[in-house]
């Protein structure tokens, strides 16, 4: 075996432990998920469950719908559980090829990508999802007369897509700090095509959301803002001058 190929097989080997690692503790968690699935489920149901006029009812449409929505959300709470974990394997992985300062970045690039997923989960459970229901079932659109049933796996599905969508947008002025202090890109170059950046930032946020108008602007605008801060904090650094 030749010296270049006997640390590629060194890092696979390596890569593949922490892969088992990883998929043993979501495979934990999604069993403790499934375990305590009622309080989970009605956590994620919580919004309806407030803001919902007092005739509307939760359904479900086939029997098999409640098995598969019970799988499914147990998967997905015992991904969000094991996350922490995860993110430690990665950086079991990555941290021993990168030097000193490589590796404060990282750290702080990992908070940072923590913070604001944490952010956008909140506003999206705590802000968005009430007055998107509230806004959406009201006289306006919905007539007195006419009774509310809401599909169980859609609505479910509908939180799930917001909030993943917007862990995943959130990351995008992480990955845009990076660059600008690795002067892959210039400020100058943000700043000129800005409206495009800004359309894309809006088409995205359409396609990750719910097709409702309420859902893509608390996505779209707080991306924006977050584009204009990473210019200015590069402009104070210093970042991006290339």
């Amino acid at each position: 075996m030749s010296t270049t190929s006997a640390p590629l097989l060194t890092h696979l080997t390596e890569l593949r432990k922490r892969i088992i690692y990883s998929a043993i503790c979501i495979a934990l968690t999604t069993a403790i998920a499934f375990h305590f699935y009622e309080p989970i489920a009605t956590l994620f149901m919580a919004p309806f469950n407030t803001m919902l006029p007092n005739d509307a009812s939760m359904n479900v449409h086939n029997i098999y719908e409640g098995f598969f929505v019970k799988f499914k959300l147990s998967f997905i709470a015992g991904a969000i559980m094991a996350l922490p974990y995860v993110l430690f394997q990665i950086c079991r992985f990555i941290f021993p090829g990168l030097t000193k300062t490589e590796k404060k970045w990282a750290s702080i690039a990992l908070v940072a990508s923590s913070v604001l997923s944490i952010f956008s989960t909140y506003m999206g459970y705590v802000i968005v999802f009430p007055t998107v229901i509230k806004f959406l079932t009201s006289n306006a659109f919905i007539p007195n007369n006419i009774q509310i049933l809401l599909n169980f796996n859609q609505n479910l599905s509908y939180i799930i897509t917001f909030l993943f969508g917007g862990i995943i947008m959130f990351q995008t002025p992480i990955i845009l700090t990076v660059c600008l202090a690795k002067n892959i890109v210039s400020r100058q170059f943000l700043l000129t095509n800005a409206r495009w950046f800004i359309v894309s930032i809006v088409i995205i946020s359409a396609i990750v959301t719910p097709p409702d108008i309420i859902s893509q602007l608390s996505l779209a605008l707080p991306l924006i803002l977050c584009y204009y801060l990473c210019i200015l904090m590069a402009k104070l650094l210093r970042w991006g001058t290339s």
